[in-house]
């Protein structure tokens, strides 16, 4: 029959202590000075157990252990013993921490090493995709903040300028300039806009008829949006934001340059037929 823990027996298991090793130390707190026999008896654990276990004690800093024949072992005082308990795993814990600081230093060592190895495998030209409208936001300012030269824009009823507003300044303020197409202002929403824009710092320029929406960044990178409805795919919802629940949304990133020349091209085209 597997004895039942007691509560004193638990809350010295919460510090970490095993199950014998707790139920021992109980035991000889109760009983006094006991030999292993006993303390297998009393405590109800094997008595093979008894002598790893009390080690483990002694050397936690919760029993002494006699020199004689038979051994016997005698408890330390409860806040004596807590007192060198703390102090072992305290010991262990920064020993474990120098090995750890050590650990972690060769292991900065070794990758710093493995950069330094000349790629012999070139990396093709990638597609990459995102989708959901906030996730699309998020990753468009992080690259409008890396900007350094250029960023042009072909829109529909740019509603979402002013979600990217801050990144779109802070690289004008660098000195990136930044071009956009747009739908003819046909609403007050998009004329709004149009007019925003403008204040903000953007070279744009209305009347745009295309499907495609997206940016080009440094001439380096294209990103291609999609909006999926119920109306179709890119369909021109009059400029405001927050009216488009059911909409879906994917950017879809590409890195190859003689695609994102394509796209350049086709936004010169549009940009070079239409007035401010």
């Amino acid at each position: 029959m597997i004895k039942e823990s007691s509560k004193p027996e638990i809350s010295l298991k919460s510090l970490g202590l095993t199950e014998y090793e707790a139920r021992a130390y109980v035991t000889l707190l109760k009983y006094g000075t006991l030999t292993a026999e006993k303390i297998s008896d009393l405590g109800s654990i094997p008595l093979p157990r008894v002598y790893d276990t009390i080690a483990e004690l002694h050397k936690k800093g919760f029993v002494l252990i006699s020199k004689t024949r038979p051994k016997v072992f005698k408890p330390l005082p409860l806040d004596r013993s807590l007192n060198n308990y703390v102090e072992t795993q305290k010991k262990d814990f920064d020993k474990q921490l120098t090995e750890l600081k050590k650990a972690t230093k060769d292991i900065s060592k070794e990758f710093k090493s493995l950069e330094n190895i000349e790629k012999t495998v070139s990396e093709k030209w990638n597609i990459w995709s995102i989708e959901k409208r906030d996730n699309i936001v998020k990753m468009l300012i992080e690259e409008e903040r890396k900007a350094s030269k250029e960023i042009i824009i072909f829109a529909g009823d740019f509603s979402w300028l002013y979600d990217v507003e801050p990144s779109i300044k802070s690289a004008i303020n660098k000195g990136v300039k930044i071009k956009a197409i747009i739908h003819p202002t046909k609403s007050k929403d998009i004329e709004k806009i149009y007019k925003h824009a403008k204040k903000i710092g953007i070279d744009v320029k209305t009347g745009y008829t295309g499907m495609l929406r997206g940016q080009i960044i440094d001439q380096k990178t294209a990103y291609i949006a999609s909006k999926f409805s119920e109306r179709g795919v890119n369909i021109i919802e009059g400029g405001v934001k927050g009216k488009e629940p059911r909409n879906r949304y994917e950017l879809v990133i590409f890195d190859n340059p003689a695609i994102v020349d394509a796209f350049r091209e086709y936004f010169n085209f549009y940009w070079k037929m239409l007035k401010k």
